[in-house]
């Protein structure tokens, strides 16, 4: 099993391209929607937080740098499985693992550089909402809204299977 699962929400599934077996979704959530959402979500969920970063992806490595921290944070994420929950849900299963930072080696082979502000609800100790505001060089603004639940041995599937179900509800029929 995964031991890092993401839900994120695809504000319009009429934008996705299917080709040769593979769907690419649109996960750019307009501002207008974004802000809204982010508001119901603040007034049900009061517990949150706000990290400002740099991230670089190259392959399935993430390194994100948090310049106030003077922290680096290395990963690799390697994806598992996909699936298309619902017209607006698509969940990706990782393999999720910190890496020394030297493992993310130095050279131009980078598929993403952007700036992050991400504000995060924690919902349970292994269930958070994310709202993230991405910044690319070409002044392209991403906004993505996501639900992460990190997997351990001995937790309560049940409770959070039914909390990841409340989310997303609250995240669809908005």
């Amino acid at each position: 099993m995964a031991n890092y699962i993401e839900y994120i929400f695809v504000p319009n599934s009429d934008n996705s391209v299917n080709s040769n077996n593979l769907s690419t979704f649109d996960i750019n959530v307009p501002e207008v929607q974004f802000a809204k959402l982010l508001h119901v979500i603040m007034s049900r969920y009061h517990n949150h937080f706000e990290k400002l970063f740099q991230c670089t992806l190259r392959s399935d490595l993430v390194l994100e740098n948090y310049a106030e921290k003077k922290e680096i944070n290395s990963y690799k994420k390697e994806v598992i499985k996909t699936e298309h929950r619902s017209a607006n849900i698509i969940v990706l299963h990782y393999n999720r693992n910190k890496i020394p930072f030297h493992m993310f080696d130095s050279n131009t082979d980078i598929n993403s550089l952007y700036y992050c502000r991400r504000i995060t609800f924690r919902i349970l100790n292994r269930v958070y909402i994310n709202f993230d505001t991405q910044l690319y060089s070409d002044d392209t603004i991403v906004r993505k809204i996501y639900v992460n639940y990190n997997h351990d041995d001995n937790v309560d599937l049940e409770n959070i299977n039914m909390t990841i179900k409340t989310i997303l509800n609250i995240l669809t029929s908005q």
